[in-house]
């Protein structure tokens, strides 16, 4: 396991903390995104999640104004494992309402810690195939010259990543 550490850095006191794991994902930019549980637009199959492997000895902390507080995150994946996967612990903290610690403001801090495993034990299968071939002659046209083009789809349903490079 893993101790992590949060340290709270003003005189304010934090009396709940939130702590959990959650699913993460690329979004089309290349960002990391917390997928929510159950959102339609996302396919759950395609996600390489490692949020059920991960266990955290809390649910929650106390933040007292400039002290630490501590929890342990452990991860355990199944046997024979390979491959990359991909979750987050998220902090949450709600923001008080001006000097009372009871009223909540309705805003929140929210800390992501990203958790990135690559298990590796030997040489993974490629799952890697070609879907359809496609090759058509292109004849000399206004301002382009003759060629023989070529299309190809392919389908990576493995855990590798695959390069594709034409010449």
């Amino acid at each position: 396991g893993k101790v992590v550490s949060v340290q709270n850095t003003t005189d304010q006191l934090y009396n709940q903390v939130d702590l959990s794991v959650v699913d993460v994902m690329q979004d089309p930019n290349g960002d990391i995104a917390i997928v929510s549980t159950g959102d339609p637009n996302v396919d759950f199959s395609r996600i390489r999640s490692c949020a059920k492997w991960i266990t955290l000895d809390k649910a929650k902390v106390r933040l007292d104004p400039f002290q630490k507080a501590t929890f342990n995150v452990q991860l355990k994946a199944p046997a024979h494992t390979q491959g990359s996967y991909y979750a987050a612990v998220v902090m949450r903290v709600d923001l008080p309402s001006g000097n009372s610690e009871t009223l909540k403001s309705g805003l929140a801090m929210v800390y992501v810690i990203p958790v990135l495993v690559d298990m590796q034990a030997r040489a993974m299968k490629n799952e890697v195939e070609v879907t359809s071939v496609g090759l058509a002659y292109q004849p000399k046209g206004n301002g382009t010259p003759a060629a023989t083009l070529s299309t190809m789809a392919v389908n990576n349903k493995g855990v590798t990543t695959c390069i594709l490079q034409g010449y």
